[in-house]
């Protein structure tokens, strides 16, 4: 964790000096808050002759830790306990009352709680917790700087992979509508001529495209803030012809079926529209013909299904977007084109407190799987 200054302690020199020196250079055990602790407590006990003993951080941060020592086992680590560590529960951990409580302390913080089992020598103790306090509070700043940093790096290639497929989606149907656009002011265009009705058609449904994408994004800003759920009643099949009815097309093409079990439910109203029409939207563009809906409930959850005949999801999409976590490092496996809009939809999803799953629909296509708490609203 820091370099080396390591120099051998000359012969004849004060044990509790050897100690202090021992216990002082513990941080160059490892990289880990986990290994540096695992020395520091193996070195107190030995140099104040305890039998075994016990190491808990102060607090619950993520990145504490509590490691125990045994001469006959060595250093092994444990789950940080729920609370903090106190005399009581590390003597019972113990499993004898002759246990000495030593706090570690640095820059008047407690970092740290000893618990040291047997005759120890606790003058000896005491002297050791200042070196201990130090070494264990900069192995502990380092590694939550550590983590810091590689959460600030993985947040920055987020946001170059979400800026550079936003571009993308957003500069085609923009260029397509500049084309459309310029191509009617061409002498010879007459606008309400079929050429020009066709063209205007076009554009007409990529600013539609364009719409629904800023939408998207606009909805996930907004899920992402602290007021992200407004749960309302809201009748599901209300909320599926509405959707419906938002997608150019989809009321010729999409067939519904709901289950006489699903009744008003608490939901976030906007969030849930919008991931059906960005699925129904999905199908219907690339569905190739028919769209299947259903919604019914199984026990606690919602589950709502578009399932479409198309030529089906490609498996990088498949991977990229709903087989990973976020922020998953994999970068060959970005998502572009349709990643976008599985992205927003899937964000919108686990806002609401749910899932979803995909699968290939059998004989062709692609088969949405949407599942969220069900709230009884009546």
């Amino acid at each position: 964790m820091f370099p080396s200054t390591r120099q051998a302690v000359p012969t004849g020199t004060d044990p509790a000096l050897t100690s202090l020196y021992e216990v002082a250079t513990a941080g160059e055990a490892g990289t880990s808050v986990q290994a540096v602790a695992g020395a520091v407590v193996e070195r107190i006990a030995r140099s104040v002759r305890a039998t075994r003993a016990a190491l808990v951080f102060a607090g619950d941060d993520d990145h504490a830790c509590t490691v125990a020592w045994s001469s006959e086992t060595g250093v092994v680590a444990h789950p940080h306990p729920p609370h903090a560590p106190d005399a009581v529960s590390l003597t019972a951990a113990l499993s004898t009352p002759a246990v000495f409580t030593l706090p570690i302390a640095a820059h008047d913080r407690l970092v740290a709680s000893a618990m040291l089992e047997g005759d120890v020598d606790r003058e000896l103790a005491i002297r050791l917790a200042v070196p201990a306090g130090l070494v264990l509070d900069a192995a502990h700043r380092s590694e939550l700087a550590q983590a810091r940093a590689e959460r600030a790096d993985r947040l920055a290639s987020l946001t170059r992979d979400l800026m550079s497929i936003v571009s993308h989606e957003l500069r085609t149907p923009l260029t397509s509508v500049i084309g459309s656009l310029q191509t009617l002011q061409r002498a010879g265009i007459d606008p309400s001529g079929p050429d020009g009705r066709r063209l205007i058609d076009s554009a007409l449904t990529r600013a539609e495209r364009l719409r629904s994408l800023i939408d998207d994004l606009l909805v996930t800003t907004r899920a992402e803030a602290p007021v992200r759920a407004r749960h309302r009643a809201v009748d599901p099949a209300d909320l599926v012809r509405s959707a419906i009815g938002s997608v150019p097309g989809a009321e010729a093409l999409v067939s519904v079926d709901i289950g006489t079990d699903v009744g008003p439910v608490l939901l976030d109203r906007i969030h849930a529209e919008r991931v059906l029409v960005n699925l129904i939207d999905n199908a219907v563009r690339h569905g190739g013909g028919l769209v299947g809906l259903t919604a019914h409930r199984a026990d606690d959850r919602l589950v709502i299904t578009v399932v479409d005949h198309g030529p089906g999801l490609p498996p990088t999409i498949s991977r990229a977007v709903l087989d990973r976590p976020f922020g998953s490092p994999d970068a060959a496996l970005r998502p572009t084109g349709a990643g976008l809009g599985l992205t927003v939809t899937r964000g919108l999803v686990e806002g609401l407190g749910g899932t979803l799953h995909h699968r290939p629909t059998p004989g062709g296509g692609a088969t949405f799987v949407v599942e969220v708490p069900y709230r009884d609203a009546r």
